[in-house]
């Protein structure tokens, strides 16, 4: 499992016969089964936010998937961060059972 929390980590090119070609689809060509990444740029303090909040709630036992929507919900809750395109870009890919 790999996070990818910069900017712009689930975008690329998107290749006629290929599909989308970046970062996320490189790890997965390396193995990797699942990963965060983002598909527009973020703020860096709303990410850290998130960031602390996703790995708290793994180490509490949560599975990546649901991490990362309880620490979306978080953000959503805070009046300074509850505008979709704070919160929203972060997007899970695979999986981790």
């Amino acid at each position: 499992f790999i996070t990818l929390s910069a900017c712009e980590t689930a975008s690329g090119k998107l290749t006629e016969g290929e599909g989308m070609l970046g970062l996320s689809r490189a790890f997965f060509g390396a193995t990797v089964p699942a990963l965060v990444a983002t598909l527009w740029p973020v703020g860096d303090e709303s990410t850290r936010i998130l960031m602390e909040k996703f790995y708290l709630e793994m180490e509490n036992g949560s599975r990546p998937a649901k991490a990362l929507r309880t620490a979306q919900l978080t953000l959503l809750e805070n009046p300074k961060y509850k505008h979709p395109t704070i919160w929203a870009p972060f997007v899970f890919m695979g999986d981790t059972e």
